[in-house]
């Protein structure tokens, strides 16, 4: 579990340091502690490692705001849960839309903490309990897409796109490369597409209607094996 704190107040952050470790030491869990006082600093860090669980923010950082941080943290890391540390109840309704976890009022109280702590990381062991994920890079940056998010990923032109619930990645690996690191949740019933069977919604002689309303083909040299897949998919699913 990484957590990240960032703060501009020192001192405070030396303080909720030493509460976070005593916290997380006494539930017995691991995890690595990173913090900061430039907000600009932390972003950079969330953007180029993509790994961190738990982000403490302060929301009024003399001329940062960390609410507008946090905006971008959410963009690049859609699954972190992000708490705002506060003394203001003004951005109440804006971390709503980011999906905001809480908020904690300084000088913040162990119990409170504690109890905040105790809620995400619950919350985060039955996510990746569920989730596992791939990192796509390219062109326009780096992408943590989990694989109950990907619907199906397609040949485009030279490249692959992969077709998300929140938007399309172009891809630079091949549909073999991409087979290999995905899991059983995933077929590749032409060879231009796989799908993840969880968004099938109909399936009529060659063609495969998604949740999403997209449209893919199933060919006829794959058409046994993937009934037979969906077929076993379906039973799993009914046991």
């Amino acid at each position: 579990m990484k957590v990240l704190i960032c703060d501009d107040q020192k001192e405070f952050l030396i303080k909720l340091k030493k509460l976070l470790v005593d916290i997380l030491s006494e539930i017995e869990l691991r995890y690595h502690l990173i913090s900061f006082t430039n907000p600009d600093q932390a972003l950079e860090y969330i953007t180029v490692y993509m790994d961190v669980d738990i982000v403490f923010m302060d929301i009024l950082m003399g001329e940062k705001n960390g609410y507008e941080i946090a905006k971008k943290i959410r963009k690049i890391s859609p699954k972190c849960k992000i708490i705002f540390l506060t003394t203001t109840t003004a951005y109440a309704l804006k971390g709503y839309l980011i999906q905001v976890a809480c908020y904690l009022t300084k000088p913040v109280k162990r119990s409170e903490l504690a109890n905040a702590l105790g809620t995400v990381i619950k919350e985060l062991q039955s996510q990746y309990n569920n989730n596992e994920y791939i990192i796509e890079k390219n062109d326009f940056g780096i992408h943590k897409l989990y694989f109950n998010e990907i619907i199906f990923i397609e040949t485009s032109k030279r490249n692959t796109l992969i077709h998300t619930i929140s938007g399309n990645y172009v891809s630079y690996k091949s549909m073999k490369e991409h087979e290999k690191r995905l899991n059983n949740l995933f077929i590749r019933c032409h060879s231009s597409y796989i799908v993840n069977m969880n968004f099938i919604k109909d399936y009529h002689g060659y063609e495969l209607y998604l949740i999403s309303g997209d449209i893919v083909w199933v060919s006829k040299n794959r058409r046994k094996e993937f009934l037979y897949t969906l077929t076993k998919f379906y039973g799993n699913l009914l046991r």
